[in-house]
């Protein structure tokens, strides 16, 4: 068994998608840095992850499976995962206010929540979005394209499990050290 980590990136862009898709109509809503993938039209928006801070030490847990080979060891820790929304189209501006507004509140918290739940989704909670900025563009087409960027700050759980060995049973026996090893006249 090698080392796995919780969440998966793709579930946290799911959730993220998700969210934005619902809450503002875009045409496509995907992950950047993809090869060999058009520029979609039209209003769209694209997330790129941009690092995962640690909030806290680890705690580590321990699972023991007696019937099995397999036993591990889970080390956990908040962390915020940060990702950049860059929105695209002749309503970029309005879509990056509203998704930067709606981020910072109560009413987003519990909407991840309830997802998370119905959609067996890994748990995301927002902590703050920034605030958009107009960061315009020139495309292949020699075109300048309206965009809008603001990142938002989401605390997630992260956990790394790997195998451990545990010991089940142990033999010990008393014996004399000075029989076994005898005292060396100096």
């Amino acid at each position: 068994m090698t080392a796995t980590v919780t969440p998966l990136m793709d579930g946290l862009f799911y959730s993220l998608r998700d969210f934005l898709t619902s809450h503002v109509a875009v045409t496509s809503c995907r992950q950047a840095q993809q090869n060999r993938t058009a520029m979609a039209t039209g209003n769209f928006i694209v997330m790129t992850p941009l690092g995962v801070d640690g909030l806290s030490t680890n705690a580590v847990s321990y699972q023991f499976e007696p019937d099995s080979d397999i036993s591990t060891e889970t080390h956990r820790r908040t962390a915020v995962w940060r990702c950049q929304l860059d929105f695209y189209g002749d309503s970029a501006q309005e879509f990056a206010n509203i998704i930067s507004t709606l981020y910072r509140t109560d009413y987003t918290c519990e909407w991840f929540r309830r997802s998370s739940a119905e959609r067996n989704l890994p748990l995301i909670t927002p902590v703050f979005a920034t605030d958009p900025k107009q960061m315009t563009m020139i495309n292949g087409e020699a075109q300048w394209e309206n965009r809008w960027t603001c990142d938002v700050h989401s605390q997630i759980p992260a956990a790394v499990v790997v195998p451990q060995q545990f010991m089940t049973n142990a033999s010990v026996s008393a014996n004399s050290v000075d029989a076994n090893f005898p005292p060396e006249n100096v």
